[in-house]
Order: C-alpha cells, then structure tokens, then sequence
C-alpha cells in the first residue's frame, strides 16, 4: 500500500494525502474487484492508483481517476468496449496493452 487517509487531533480534520493506492491483485486481475486494492476501494475519480512490479491490472468497463502509474514489471490492459480517463498524470514504466480507450485529461 503506498497511501490513504489520515485522522488528526480530536477537531475532527480528514487530511487527505495525495498517494497511491495500490492494486495487489490478491482477488484476481479484475480492476473492480476491491479485494485487490489497498484499503479494498477500488480507485474512483479523485484517486491515484499504481500497479506495482508483478501485478497484472485488467479494466474491463469505465474507469476515471486522478493519476495512474504503472511500475516496471506490472501489466495494466484496458479491454475492448472500456475507456480508462485519468485526469492528471500518467506515469508508465511497465506495460500496457489498449484494446479499448484510454484518455488523459
């Protein structure tokens, strides 16, 4: 896991840190199975996510998150008839196979 939420003090102030979660692929290679995600969320539009060394990630509908980063030795592949939309960075150092779409904002 590289990142999530944060509690702070008894003011009742979510700190929200700008890190990855991390899909483990525990479950399957399914991108919606949260099983396979850190804290078992699966990304949605305003997270960050990473597939690290050895995990291979497949989406296979629509996905929207905030940034994707694809460490070397990891597989992302977006299926026919999906799109990936990510609205800030992309970061890919391993390997990514686009059957379907993939649209960087």
């Amino acid at each position: 896991m590289e990142g999530g939420y944060a509690y702070i003090g008894d003011f009742g102030y979510m700190v929200i840190l700008n890190v990855f979660n991390s899909c483990d692929g525990s479950a399957s290679n399914d991108w919606n199975n949260s099983s396979n995600w850190g804290f078992d969320v699966i990304p949605s539009s305003n997270d960050y996510a990473i597939a690290p060394n050895g995990a291979t990630v497949v989406i296979s509908n629509n996905v929207s998150i905030k940034k994707l980063k694809v460490n070397a030795g990891a597989t992302l592949s977006i299926n026919s008839g999906s799109t990936l939309t990510v609205s800030e960075d992309v970061t890919i150092a391993g390997s990514v196979t686009v059957s379907g779409n993939i649209i960087i904002e």
